[in-house]
């Protein structure tokens, strides 16, 4: 996803905001991954990039600290080797609602502009290559 993509500003924008909280506040806030993702479908709300978003926003901001945390079960962001991308890695529940997050996160990044989506096990690293 490209850098300068609003959803990915918002998700680097709220990581940076956990951690000026941790570092006041101190580990009792939960993980950060629920707090990114919820910056990221934020700006997919925000952005009406998805007709579902409002509707799954809410459900979301209803949760539970825990209940968000069992449901977006991963979501890192970090900066790609690419100065000017970004790489989202993710993984959702295996429930009603985690299919329901992960066909609206998918639709919106298929439609936004210089996406890629890979999905499945990355390629084998050189020692696992190394190894078989």
């Amino acid at each position: 996803m490209p850098w300068d993509n609003p959803m990915a500003a918002a998700g680097r924008k709220q990581g940076e905001l956990y951690q000026t909280r941790v570092k006041v506040r101190g580990h009792g806030l939960g993980p950060p991954h629920v707090y990114v993702f919820g910056a990221f479908l934020s700006q997919v709300v925000t952005d009406s990039l998805h007709p579902q978003a409002t509707e799954l926003f809410e459900k979301y901001e209803a949760m539970s600290l825990a209940e968000r945390a069992d449901t977006v079960r991963f979501w890192r962001q970090t900066k790609c080797y690419k100065e000017d991308e970004t790489k989202i890695c993710l993984s959702f529940a295996p429930t009603d609602t985690g299919h329901q997050f992960e066909k609206v996160i998918m639709a919106v990044l298929q439609n936004t502009e210089g996406a890629q989506i890979r999905s499945g096990r990355p390629p084998p690293s050189f020692l696992e290559r190394e190894m078989q």
